[in-house]
């Protein structure tokens, strides 16, 4: 969608809020988008209005997303389509040491 239709169903919603002027709107209005192109990300980021925040969301799963966050809008581009791997997630690894004696783990039997 071009910005000038978006625009357009912008004022088309302020019109219809404008002519119930008491009507109690008790949610968060937000606008959301997601882009997977960086540049269409990029130019639609540079004409919002400020101050915005950057967040990566769902940090850790298959579904991060590179997150810049307004008053009211929300932009979402996938976190590989902004961002350089650098070095790749490791597993933790723990090392435990033994509580019980080899004979009660042997009891005990595998888990």
């Amino acid at each position: 969608m071009k910005a000038l239709e978006f625009v357009l169903k912008l004022r088309r919603l302020a019109r219809d809020l404008e002519e119930a002027p008491e009507a109690e709107i008790n949610t968060y209005v937000s606008i959301g988008t997601v882009n997977d192109d960086k540049q269409t990300f990029l130019e639609l980021a540079k004409v919002l209005p400020r101050p915005l925040t950057k967040k990566i969301r769902n940090e850790g799963t298959s579904y991060e997303d590179f997150t810049l966050e307004g008053d009211g809008f929300v932009l979402h581009i996938p976190r590989s389509k902004m961002c350089t791997l650098v070095e790749p997630a490791r597993p933790a690894r723990y090392e435990c040491p033994s509580i019980l004696s080899d004979e009660e783990e042997a009891a005990l039997g595998p888990f």
